[in-house]
């Protein structure tokens, strides 16, 4: 059965950094290790603002990504744009 984690916050990187990494926390059990490597895929849809909420906020990248390093992981952010094409 999947697991939900909710927790109410803000986009201020103080109150968001802390939340994010007890996210992490229960999510993690042992899976990312000093020698791993994690992809950090933030389904970028679009060219937007985080105000216009279409993708995810970067705040919530940065801290995934610091969590990642603070573990010793070598963190790879990638994505593939849900428009357009890659030309050969």
């Amino acid at each position: 059965m999947a697991k939900v984690y909710v927790r109410p916050g803000e986009y201020d990187y103080r109150t968001l950094r802390p939340l994010i990494y007890e996210i992490m926390d229960l999510l993690d059990n042992g899976l990312i290790t000093s020698s791993g490597r994690v992809l950090i895929k933030p389904n970028l849809l679009a060219p937007a603002s985080p105000s216009r909420a279409m993708l995810t906020h970067p705040m919530i990248v940065r801290a995934v990504t610091e969590y990642v390093l603070d573990k010793g992981a070598k963190p790879q952010i990638s994505d593939s744009p849900a428009t357009g094409f890659f030309d050969n």
